[in-house]
């Protein structure tokens, strides 16, 4: 439904995305989870689609498969797929990245926490 609303706000008043106010869904129900073969996060029927076999994929992929709010070292993240290229940075911009694409699907801004290189999914939200 929140995509439903979003798309007719949009539709009405002709303005981009960054201009009309960001709804907040209240009701989700259920737990958020990470489809691994759609590269997906699932919420309420609702799914967030994440690039596949990316440092946001198994950034997702690992922390959904530990308790929600248990800290997850980067390194830990890092393992899952050949980073050695990549920044000191990446697993934290993998992070931001999947940050903004929950806040554009379900309307939730900092649903994955950072500090001190871990990485955790913040328990402060509804059914988490």
């Amino acid at each position: 439904k929140f995509k439903e609303i979003y798309a007719l706000l949009e539709l009405k008043y002709e303005k981009s995305k960054e201009i009309i106010p960001k709804l907040k869904p209240s009701n989700l129900e259920g737990r958020p989870s990470f489809n691994e073969n759609k590269s997906a996060i699932v919420w309420d029927k609702e799914e967030c689609l994440i690039p596949l076999k990316t440092n946001q994929h198994f950034l997702c992929k690992k922390l959904f498969n530990v308790p929600f709010g248990e800290r997850v070292k980067e390194i830990e993240i890092s393992d899952l797929a050949d980073w050695a290229q990549d920044t000191k940075r990446s697993v934290y911009d993998a992070m931001l990245a999947v940050n903004k694409r929950i806040k554009n699907c379900f309307g939730i801004e900092g649903f994955f926490k950072w500090r001190n290189n871990h990485v955790w999914i913040n328990k402060e939200f509804p059914n988490i």
